[in-house]
């Protein structure tokens, strides 16, 4: 009947948001927010070595995670390798995560981890954008998933090319 498939599509959605909700992301209403990204994107002076500074609701797989680093690389195809790193907190054991990176537009990076990460279908392509950076001390990345329109999960991450940033760059 018409009553059991709302009942079964309703419980659906909520199992699929409860599940969700352990990747530590934040979410919001309607879709995603199209901030503006960094002008001029130059690929050859982003790659390189970047450390977590700070996150604001770090993927599943960076939950636990201390002392962590992505690695940026050029492969032969053009494509960015990517190398994230880190220890868990708790067993100190290393976490690595090997990925794949291509640049979709100005400062807009698709990333493929090889592994699924709950995007649904007609997702917006590019899942790293990066808002700001001056290629040698920060840089300030946002990632978004889109559900349909009916709700979304934000990310932010700042990077830093040394382990620690001064006071006066975090505030700026």
């Amino acid at each position: 009947t018409m009553k059991s498939l709302v009942v079964g599509v309703f419980f659906l959605i909520c199992l699929l948001n409860i599940i969700d909700l352990t990747e530590g992301q934040v979410y919001g209403f309607g879709r995603c927010v199209r901030p503006k990204v960094q002008p001029n994107f130059d690929k050859s002076r982003y790659l390189g070595r970047w450390y977590g500074i700070q996150y604001y609701y770090p993927i599943y797989f960076q939950l636990n995670d201390i002392c962590v680093s992505a690695t940026y690389g050029e492969n032969p195809d053009g494509s960015i390798s990517v190398l994230n790193q880190g220890m868990d907190k708790y067993s100190r054991q290393p976490n690595i995560v090997n990925g794949r990176a291509e640049v979709k537009g100005n400062a807009k990076l698709s990333v493929d981890f090889g592994f699924p990460m709950n995007t649904p279908p007609g997702n917006p392509d590019s899942n790293y954008w990066v808002l700001e950076t001056d290629y040698d001390t920060y840089s300030v990345v946002y990632s978004c998933t889109d559900y349909y329109g009916l709700y979304h999960t934000d990310m932010l991450w700042i990077l830093g090319r040394e382990k620690q940033l001064t006071s006066d760059r975090i505030l700026a």
